[in-house]
């Protein structure tokens, strides 16, 4: 794929990752904040941080929750290009239920929690879900466009779950400071 069709299958590929994950996380930001215990959400979500962000900047094996589940092939064996993006997106790009290595992940409903209002739950969802899933979306892109194989791939989740400890420790830090 070449120029514009390229740029294409990138929109259509964001879209299909962003707006269900979008969907999901500020409807999922709107029911945790209404039920939101402030000081023991932020007390939780800065120890859960500070530990997944202390084992994954020292390459420790402590796997965050996660699900071993992935999209069944039958569900897009024989279809076109547009529905399986269309499928991956809408079950990979909220990142709920399909295998996510990293921690950082589960620190978002932690924040939805700690929201002071429903409304200013669904709008942190709304950003997580519009990070989560262009991201999601922008690592498919690149994998495909720069035809990376497993062992690529493995290396990049790597380095990426090294970034995502360091992200951990900063915002258990920020967290920690919002208590105090």
């Amino acid at each position: 794929m070449r120029g514009r069709t390229q740029l294409g299958w990138t929109i259509a590929t964001a879209l299909a990752y962003a707006l269900p994950a979008a969907l999901v996380w500020s409807l999922l930001g709107w029911i945790w904040a209404s039920v939101h215990v402030s000081i023991v959400s932020r007390s939780v979500a800065v120890a859960y941080a500070a530990v997944f962000g202390i084992a994954e900047v020292m390459w420790l094996r402590l796997s965050p929750p996660s699900s071993g589940w992935g999209v069944p092939a039958r569900w897009v064996r024989g279809r076109g290009m547009p529905s399986r993006t269309v499928i991956w997106g809408t079950l990979l790009g909220p990142g709920l239920v399909t295998k996510n290595p990293y921690a950082g992940m589960w620190l978002l409903p932690l924040l939805m929690w700690s929201a002071p209002t429903a409304a200013a739950g669904a709008v942190v969802g709304l950003g997580a879900g519009l990070a989560h899933g262009s991201m999601r979306a922008w690592g498919v892109r690149s994998n495909a466009r720069h035809g990376r194989g497993g062992h690529a791939i493995m290396l990049r989740q790597l380095y990426w779950r090294y970034v995502d400890g360091a992200v951990l420790l900063f915002a258990a830090a920020a967290l920690a400071v919002s208590i105090g």
